[in-house]
């Protein structure tokens, strides 16, 4: 354990006590122990019990933190844990040792919630309820959900605009597209037999329709004809 420098602390409000908060350099948040075993209800040598317990513990201790607090009678150093142990020690505390019901059920409380709640503190908004965390959760993930369909928009978007611009590199004039232009565009697999075949074919239904043909140079044939958009598409429709 090493003492750390606080930057910010609170007196967060947990079921009717006050539990010391500590925001550290390290940009953690830490739980006073005392605090917290006050809150419970813990005798004064239950409270010695469990400030032993975490400073001896082989897990508990890396979350165990000494921070020297200021106070009206001067510096103090107190024990706290940092919140990410927390439930860690309180679920450690066997509530069926402790005789009082009501301690009992507070425990269960503070096992339960009282993580949450105290990080929660610590939030712009100062939610203080499990009912707030819970909305602020729900809409954090609705916000995330929303960021991923935008951006599975984009990809797709990104992903048309590049198959369209690979086709204009193959092919020529606006409407008018190579055989493996048209075939990149629409996701088509053809090799070259295939684009000969269709190559025909769309040759053939341009000079029925009256519609020109045009050339487009292809850096891997040469010229190669390029044909009208209609045409393509009833050529290709035939596949």
């Amino acid at each position: 354990m090493s003492d750390l420098i606080p930057i910010e602390q609170k007196l967060v409000n947990f079921n009717g006590a006050e539990i010391m908060v500590i925001k550290t350099e390290d940009g953690k948040l830490n739980a006073g122990v005392r605090w917290m075993c006050d809150g419970l209800g813990l005798t004064e040598g239950q409270r010695k019990g469990q400030l032993l317990k975490i400073q001896e513990d082989v897990v508990l201790s890396k979350g165990g933190r000494k921070i020297i607090l200021p106070t009206t009678g001067g510096n103090q150093e107190v024990l706290c844990l940092e919140l990410s142990f927390l439930p860690l020690w309180l679920a450690k505390i066997n509530a069926n040792i402790i005789n009082d019901p009501e301690v009992q059920d507070r425990l269960v409380d503070y096992q339960l919630n009282a993580k949450d709640v105290l990080a929660s503190a610590f939030i712009e908004n100062k939610l203080t309820s499990i009912e707030d965390l819970i909305i602020l959760q729900a809409q954090s993930m609705k916000e995330i959900r929303l960021k991923q369909e935008a951006q599975e928009v984009v990809q797709l978007q990104q992903a048309e605009s590049i198959k369209l611009l690979q086709a204009k590199i193959e092919t020529h004039p606006k409407d008018y597209f190579s055989i493996s232009g048209y075939a990149s565009l629409r996701g088509f697999k053809v090799d070259v037999s295939k684009a000969n075949l269709l190559g025909r074919k769309a040759t053939k239904l341009s000079k029925d329709y009256g519609v020109n043909t045009g050339k487009v140079t292809d850096p891997r044939f040469g010229q190669v004809n390029t044909y009208h958009l209609d045409v393509l598409k009833e050529v290709f429709s035939s596949m």
